[in-house]
């Protein structure tokens, strides 16, 4: 039997054009685009600091702030 790896992923929906996620580590995170055939997920060494800052902001467990994310314009 082959291994099985799970991941488990914090996504944040920026209404219908964006997406970042984070996984439970805190380590890696990156951008998703939708597409024609679904969302394309990108990961982003720069999107590590501010996707942990915004997951943070939507879970209450720092105050409300302006957290600058990057953008993937298609």
């Amino acid at each position: 039997a082959l291994p099985i790896s799970e991941a488990e992923y914090t996504t944040v929906y920026i209404g219908l054009g964006q997406a970042y996620f984070l996984d439970r580590e805190e380590t890696v995170a990156g951008v998703g685009i939708p597409g024609p055939e679904g969302w394309t997920w990108t990961v982003r060494e720069d999107a590590v600091v501010p996707v942990v800052e915004l997951v943070k902001v939507v879970r209450n467990e720092t105050p409300a702030k302006y957290v600058e994310l990057p953008v993937v314009i298609d």
